[in-house]
């Protein structure tokens, strides 16, 4: 019995002078978890977030998860937004080994790196062609990833989508790429 790992949450979902706000309270493998989560508008932005705090789990650590996002659509068409995300148990100094860097997403380690800020922009160029790219960068180990994507719509339930994602980190020598992989993933929606 002592190897099960429970979760369980409750959430309470409220609209307050036009913002969707919600609570959640609960426990992630015998660890007390409690967070909140708004969305709305300022103007014509849009405005998101949440934060959900661990507390004291084994090593008696508290964990925090905090995001906060802008997003404007443009009369052309094009998408764009921007994203923050302070991650307690992230790494915040220059990395020398980054083969030792985790880059496995949990609720308490959302991304690698403390502080991390995202730029994207996306367009539906054609009914049937969008791009998009995301940027990433954190300054404490003086990461950069780099997430260009490209949709096309063969048939009107297939899909065929181009992902590109390119690493970029401080080194030995200075500032440069850590790896690039690009994948190409065939969607039938049915």
């Amino acid at each position: 019995m002592n190897n099960i790992k429970t979760i369980s949450a409750i959430r309470y979902f409220t609209n307050y002078q036009g913002y969707d706000l919600q609570f959640i309270s609960g426990i992630y493998h015998k660890i007390f978890t409690a967070g909140f989560g708004w969305a709305g508008n300022i103007g014509q932005l849009g405005f998101r977030g949440e934060g959900q705090f661990f507390f004291g789990g084994q090593d008696s650590t508290t964990y925090a998860n905090v995001t906060m996002e802008l997003d404007y659509f443009l009369k052309d068409g094009w998408y764009m937004n921007s994203a923050f995300l302070y991650n307690r148990a992230g790494l915040d100094a220059p990395i020398t080994d980054w083969s030792q860097v985790n880059f496995k997403i949990t609720p308490t380690g959302l991304m690698p790196a403390k502080w991390n800020m995202l730029l994207g922009c996306s367009k539906e160029f054609t009914p049937l062609f969008s791009g998009s790219i995301s940027t990433i960068y954190c300054p404490g180990p003086r990461l950069l990833i780099l997430y260009p994507s490209f949709k096309y719509s063969l048939l009107p339930d297939v899909d065929v989508d181009l992902v590109w994602q390119s690493l970029f980190a401080q080194q030995e020598h200075g500032f440069g790429d850590i790896s690039h992989a690009v994948y190409l993933r065939l969607k039938w929606s049915f």
